[in-house]
């Protein structure tokens, strides 16, 4: 059995060892196709803010090649703020309100972005016009749950 890749799905090391265990060539593909992924998803991508939808959730529009935009939730990797309709509306505004102010406060950039568990949005670090991760920003500002 050969050694699998750390970046690579199991499911991709059963479909080479089964169709192309003696095709370096094609596991030397795929190595490059994961590479370019993970590269994509590190880069930064400027993003123009439509609406905030919660503290901690955003639709924005994201220019992903040369004429081709895409309008796409995004949700702040690593901060779970109160949700508007939750036992905290005073809470959850407050972090909708300070989303909308960091977000207002020059460009936005997006990065390490992957899926979030509901197929119609995605989870990213947000950085603000200052330079800093909003996510981060907030959590410290105490703006993410529990409330009782």
């Amino acid at each position: 059995m050969s050694r699998q890749h750390p970046q690579r799905a199991p499911w991709v090391e059963r479909l080479l060892a089964r169709h192309h265990p003696d095709r370096p060539d094609l596991t030397s593909r795929v190595n490059a196709v994961n590479d370019v992924a993970k590269t994509a998803r590190a880069l930064p991508y400027p993003a123009q803010v439509l609406r905030v939808i919660d503290g901690d959730t955003f639709l924005a529009k994201v220019p992903i090649w040369l004429g081709l935009d895409i309008t796409v939730s995004v949700r702040l990797r690593g901060l779970d703020a109160p949700e508007l309709r939750g036992p905290c509306p005073a809470q959850a505004q407050a972090a909708k309100d300070m989303l909308t102010e960091l977000l207002a406060a020059g460009p936005v950039r997006l990065t390490d972005i992957t899926h979030d568990k509901y197929a119609s949005r995605i989870d990213a670090l947000v950085w603000v016009g200052t330079g800093q991760d909003a996510g981060s920003l907030m959590a410290a500002a105490g703006l993410q749950k529990p409330c009782p």
